[in-house]
């Protein structure tokens, strides 16, 4: 005679395509408030520019949870981020023109001194970075309980 020992699994491992379903929807749910949030907060940070109302977000689950950012303003990265001193030629024609309130002005090329960059998007990616893992770990909880 023979004394078995037998440990089973979750039933949820059995069926993974009722786990998957269920972790996708929770995960889903609570990834687009999470966006509405970072969306809300990169639009009062540009509060006032012409690129506050270009922010859009997408979320993905497979093959991996993420949560994107969007902006479409093609001249957006030169404001976000720091550029280095560089010259400015013209395009079309040999000179560049411009006109301010001292008069109207030409140039061969001028010599930018660079900017500074807002980096105003990556702190606030940072401040929801524990959220994100905290819903991750939150969908997979759920899903192992509801499965």
């Amino acid at each position: 005679m023979s004394t078995r020992f037998t440990l089973r699994g979750p039933a949820w491992l059995t069926d993974r395509g009722a786990y998957l379903r269920t972790y996708q929807a929770t995960l889903g749910a609570l990834l687009t408030g999470l966006a509405g949030q970072v969306k809300g907060e990169a639009v009062s940070a540009y509060a006032g520019t012409r690129f506050a109302a270009g922010f859009t977000y997408r979320t993905a689950l497979q093959p991996y949870a993420e949560l994107r950012l969007y902006q479409s303003n093609p001249l957006f990265p030169y404001v976000e981020y720091p550029t280095r001193a560089h010259m400015i030629y013209p395009r079309n024609g040999s000179v560049l023109h411009w006109v301010n309130s001292s008069g109207s002005h030409f140039a061969r090329y001028v010599r930018h001194p660079g900017t500074k960059g807002r980096n105003a998007i990556d702190p606030i990616l940072q401040k929801y970075a524990p959220r994100f893992v905290d819903i991750c770990t939150a969908a997979v909880r759920e899903a192992a309980t509801r499965a």
